[in-house]
């Protein structure tokens, strides 16, 4: 096909201690490598495990129409008497058009509550709340107290991507290791539900802090191994952390390599630039779960947030993800269902109650409603929904709604 991309060059055989993957579509019989990348194996023992990305260039199927793609592995030719393991294969395909994953939060219409909506995961949960039109984070005993965006994810199709957000101090006085900014590629091997849960204890696949230090400083900290090993950092600050700044994440791909360069830049309350930092990475480490990120100080520092947003063709939207609904259990006795919905800690005064729907084969509709529980004025934030004669012969599909800031979530 005269309109076929051309062969990417075959990769130069590595020393020992790497691994080669290839994509390649199947021209009758015969492999035709579309996309190919070395990595270093870098465990230094057998029981640890990495996990690597490779991105096919955007139009680089277009040529090959109903071919069969596969992807292989090998190691350096010659041998060098290393095993080398390979489990998880996933295959993401994202087409043209893809969805628009931009957002922006500004907590401006929230009313006042420990909870900071129902696209966000805080950790703790009672470690954040919505007051006077921004996100706080309240505790400053704790370190690295994170607030994860659940409605959208980071895409490894190669796009560019950038966040933005405001911050200050909340609470307490800078001193040392004090940081706020973003967190990325936070379990990027767990489920979308599971890497919301990262925070506190340093670990495997902890991901990468962006962000501003005590002394004001743009910093990029790689906390993926266990460790906080500074990656880039900026200028200092004269007078340390500013009361407020604007603080803005650009990644950029870069084909070649395989490779996103990620830029943070802090600006003061005019604008001007405070600090820079910049630093590229394998593409595999923005991939995950990311937010923001409060780490307290020697003195008890914590950060609030506002106007966080993002924009770029790498960012996902996530519509099914979302953690009003916290979860429901129901029992099912002498034909009476009593169903208990537990939902997160919303604002009472502005929340409806709960609906229960059910599903009749073409529509959902609504059999109930239940108040939110405010037993003695403290609040389980449960609904109980009871339904006499139910029909147990056959099975029901069913869902709970919560109107939360306006809009319905099941």
């Amino acid at each position: 096909n005269d309109n076929a991309p051309a062969i990417p060059p075959t990769p130069p055989e590595p020393s020992s201690g790497y691994l080669i993957a290839e994509a390649y579509v199947d021209n009758g019989g015969t492999p035709q490598i579309i996309a190919s990348q070395s990595y270093t194996l870098t465990s230094e023992r057998i029981t640890k495990w990495n996990h690597y990305h490779l991105a096919i260039p955007a139009g680089a199927l277009d040529a090959h129409t109903g071919k069969e793609i596969g992807l292989r592995f090998r190691g350096p030719g010659g041998g060098d008497n290393l095993s080398r393991y390979v489990d998880n294969v996933r295959l993401d395909h994202y087409p043209a058009n893809l969805p628009d994953g931009s957002f922006a939060s500004d907590w401006d219409s929230s009313p006042n509550r420990v909870w900071p909506g129902p696209g966000y995961w805080g950790n703790r949960l009672q470690d954040w709340e919505v007051r006077n039109g921004r996100v706080n984070c309240i505790h400053t005993s704790k370190p690295r107290r994170t607030l994860h965006r659940i409605g959208t994810s980071i895409r490894g199709n190669g796009g560019a991507f950038a966040l933005s957000v405001q911050t200050g101090i909340h609470a307490g006085t800078i001193g040392t290791n004090a940081r706020s900014g973003f967190l990325i590629g936070a379990g990027p091997n767990l489920d979308w539900k599971g890497s919301l849960l990262v925070h506190d204890g340093l670990g495997r696949d902890f991901g990468t802090f962006l962000g501003v230090n005590n002394n004001g400083a743009a910093i990029i900290e790689d906390m993926s191994e266990g460790t906080t090993t500074l990656v880039a950092s900026g200028a200092n600050q004269a007078g340390g952390f500013p009361s407020a700044a604007r603080i803005n994440l650009i990644g950029s791909y870069n084909p070649g390599p395989g490779t996103y360069t990620l830029t943070i830049s802090s600006l003061g309350v005019t604008g001007n630039l405070i600090s820079r930092a910049s630093t590229e990475v394998p593409s595999d480490r923005i991939l995950g779960s990311f937010g923001l990120m409060s780490n307290r100080s020697t003195s008890g520092t914590s950060f609030w947030f506002d106007n966080f947003s993002g924009a770029g063709d790498a960012l996902q939207p996530e519509p099914e993800h979302n953690l009003a609904i916290i979860g429901a259990m129901h029992t099912l006795h002498d034909r009476t269902l009593r169903l208990t919905a537990q939902l997160a800690p919303v604002d009472l005064a502005t929340t409806p109650n709960p609906t229960l729907e059910i599903f009749n084969g073409t529509n959902w509709n609504e059999i109930a409603n239940a108040p939110i529980d405010n037993t003695d004025s403290l609040s389980s934030y449960t609904a109980t929904f009871e339904i006499p004669s139910w029909n147990d012969t056959r099975k029901t599909d069913y869902r709970v709604g919560a109107q939360v800031d306006g809009e319905t979530y099941y």
